[in-house]
């Protein structure tokens, strides 16, 4: 939540204004390596214990867009 929140502010969303945020967990033992923003996204590179995983949020409403992670074995 705090990441989407600084997502969110970065994007141009101030304090108090009228946005739900979603809700999201990392995964056991992961680790935020990096956050970007890329156009009304919030792009953050996470490591995991099975390799590293990238999460887009939608910056706007913090809806998770899209994953890209190791496959599962």
């Amino acid at each position: 939540m705090v990441v989407v929140g600084i997502g969110m502010r970065m994007s141009g969303h101030a304090p108090g204004q009228n946005v739900t945020a979603g809700q999201f967990e990392l995964p056991a033992g992961a680790k935020i390596e990096d956050t970007q923003v890329a156009g009304n996204n919030l792009v953050i590179t996470v490591k995991t214990p099975r390799g590293t995983a990238v999460y887009i949020f939608n910056a706007n409403d913090g809806h998770l867009v899209g994953r890209i992670a190791p496959k599962a074995q």
